[in-house]
């Protein structure tokens, strides 16, 4: 779920397949190393999947 077109596939997929009445979003990463070892890189794909897809998820869900 870090790269934008998995999200909207997610989504797109539910959709079609589902009626969501409820949705816990429950995906994510901790962090698994010091912030200041961490590279830009992971610290990117973690906000990409904490809070970006989240975010992105819970709107196409709702335009639904």
């Amino acid at each position: 779920l870090t790269r934008r077109e998995a999200v909207e596939d997610l989504a797109g997929w539910v959709n079609f397949n589902f009626p969501v009445n409820i949705l816990i979003n429950n995906a994510g990463v901790g962090g698994s190393c010091r912030f200041t070892e961490s590279s830009t890189e992971y610290l990117d794909n973690m906000i990409k999947l904490n809070i970006s897809a989240m975010v992105l998820l819970i709107r196409l869900l709702l335009l639904n």
